[in-house]
């Protein structure tokens, strides 16, 4: 299978950085937005991702393309992570969606178990994984929760599962397992991301054991919106972290969203710095505050 390189990538994000309006620079990549090509990307250190273009994943090959791993809002927090989280770990992503996340770490990482269900998304980890010629890294095709069993999920980009709303997209009937079982017999477990659309606590009910035995660094992304299909909510999640004994960091990466459309575009030039909230109390005032944001970021370490 033959993959396309993006020909003058350098000077395309180059460009990019200094008119960072990501609409008016389509003309830059729009020979490659065909749906059917295929494309290699170079997105981090020494890290590729192969994917087919189809006409649901414009926006993400357009991102991709223009911004590599800046396109990710939360990219200086795991740039600090990546500096001070041990080498040789053992990684555990929950949510691979097309592989971002663990992608940046593969070079700290001793063994990297990665679990996505939808299957669009894991062939590209798939893909991936196999040409980037990686060792380290297990895909494991299956949505994570506290039981196993069956759920129904959105067939989109983002792994949804389907809750109580009625939805037009094609949906899909997956397998669920929890870390317990998957990674019981795992010596250690360093760090564990979870990014699930609000399935958050389901994942975490389902690791009680592996949280207990081998205290990882945790990075959750918490969507209280979304946590409320399930009858969950965001403190729900941080007193399960607290009972366990962990300390918690809390991050919003959205926050410009409240800011004036002509103070958003400054943003671009200037990059993400997030918010990070002094302690719980700020950060749950401002889960409230309108507009909503979509999503937050927790990071937990253990207190012993």
């Amino acid at each position: 299978m033959v993959y396309t390189s993006i020909r003058n990538l350098a000077l395309i994000r180059n460009i990019a950085v200094i008119f960072p309006l990501k609409r008016k620079l389509n003309f830059l990549i729009s020979r490659y937005l065909k749906n059917e090509n295929r494309l290699k990307i170079p997105f981090a250190k020494n890290w590729d991702i192969y994917i087919n273009v189809s006409e649901n994943n414009h926006s993400t090959i357009s991102n991709l393309i223009l911004e590599g791993s800046n396109s990710q809002p939360e990219g200086k927090l795991l740039k600090r992570l990546h500096t001070e989280l041990p080498d040789n770990m053992t990684l555990v992503d929950v949510g691979g969606n097309i592989g971002s996340f663990f992608c940046q770490f593969i070079n700290k990482c001793s063994k990297v178990y990665v679990f996505e269900p939808i299957p669009r998304l894991y062939k590209v980890i798939q893909e991936s994984i196999k040409l980037n010629h990686c060792q380290t890294a297990t895909l494991i095709t299956k949505a994570v929760g506290d039981i196993p069993g069956h759920v129904k999920m959105l067939d989109n980009n983002n792994s949804n599962v389907v809750a109580d709303v009625a939805s037009a997209e094609e949906i899909i009937d997956i397998n669920v397992t929890t870390l317990d079982i998957e990674l019981e017999n795992l010596q250690s477990i360093d760090l564990l991301k979870i990014d699930v659309e609000g399935y958050e606590l389901h994942v975490l009910q389902g690791a009680h054991k592996i949280i207990n035995q081998h205290k990882p660094f945790m990075l959750i992304e918490v969507h209280p919106g979304f946590l409320q299909n399930y009858h969950k909510s965001h403190t729900d999640i941080i007193a399960f972290v607290e009972e366990h004994n962990y300390s918690i960091e809390y991050f919003s990466f959205l926050a410009e969203e409240r800011d004036p459309k002509w103070k958003r575009i400054l943003h671009r030039w200037y990059g993400n710095n997030g918010l990070i909230f002094s302690d719980k109390k700020s950060f749950l005032k401002d889960v409230d505050l309108d507009p909503k944001l979509m999503s937050y970021h927790l990071f937990c370490k253990p207190l012993n």
